[in-house]
């Protein structure tokens, strides 16, 4: 079933920073199907239009492991109540660890 115009899929508005719950596609054998949940850390966008992203680039909240996943298969969460200000940007570079 085709979406219809006034329809866009959710990821379209997903940015670095965003807490996204993660269910590995079926066709993805070496990721399992287990859910898990992240923050997108890098948005990479298609080759025919760079502004629609693709592949979100996210950290693993319970283990740090950082994956590509495909943009089909996150979920935005919302977390009411969340404080902004506790909560660490992953993007910013004054938290970015210097070798």
């Amino acid at each position: 079933m085709a979406l219809a115009s006034k329809e866009a899929p959710p990821f379209l508005g997903f940015k670095a920073g965003d807490l996204v719950l993660v269910e590995p596609l079926a066709s993805d054998t070496c990721a399992g199907s287990e859910w898990w949940m992240g923050w997108i850390i890098h948005v990479d966008g298609g080759a025919r239009d760079p502004r629609v992203p693709t592949l979100f680039q996210v950290a693993d909240c319970d283990t740090g492991l950082v994956r590509w996943i495909s943009a089909d298969e996150a979920t935005r969460l919302v977390l009411s109540g969340l404080e902004t200000s506790n909560v660490v940007d992953f993007t910013s570079e004054r938290h970015k660890r210097v070798s």
